[in-house]
C-alpha cells in the first residue's frame, strides 16, 4: 500500500499478501475503505514473483550471500585506535609547528620592514 502524507511529504510502502501468488499492492485509501467494507479493496497491480528467479532451497540464500566481516576484538580495536591517535598527534605536532614557522616568519618580515624605515 501507499500511502502519502502531503503536509509532510512523507511516503510508505507495504505490501498486502494476496490471495494469489503474488503480492497486491493498494493506496491507503483504498486500504481504509476496504476495513470499512470488509473486503480487499481494488487492484492497483499485480506483483507476481518470477518462478524461475525464486529460492527452491533456503540454504540456497545462504551460500549465495557474501560473507559477513569477522568482528574484531577488543585488542585490535584499542591497536587501531591508538593508530588514530597516534597519527591526530603527529597532525596537530605538524599544524604547530607550521603556525610558529608562520610567526617566526612574519616576526622577522615586521623586523627587516622596521629596520628598512630607519
Amino acid at each position: 500500500m501507499e500511502y502519502s502524507d502531503k503536509k509532510l511529504g512523507l511516503s510508505a510502502y507495504v505490501n498486502v499478501a494476496s490471495p494469489l501468488a503474488g503480492r497486491r499492492k493498494m493506496s491507503a485509501n483504498s486500504l481504509l475503505d476496504s476495513d470499512k467494507e470488509g473486503s480487499m479493496g481494488p487492484e492497483e497491480e499485480l506483483d507476481v514473483p518470477d518462478p524461475d528467479k525464486t529460492l527452491t532451497n533456503p540454504a540456497q540464500s545462504v551460500l549465495e550471500s557474501p560473507p559477513a566481516a569477522s568482528p574484531i576484538t577488543h585488542k585490535q580495536y584499542m591497536l587501531n585506535m591508538a593508530k588514530l591517535e597516534d597519527e591526530l598527534y603527529d597532525k596537530l605536532a605538524e599544524a604547530q609547528r607550521d603556525l610558529a614557522n608562520q610567526r617566526h616568519d612574519a616576526a622577522m618580515n615586521k623586523k627587516t620592514r622596521l629596520s628598512k624605515e630607519i
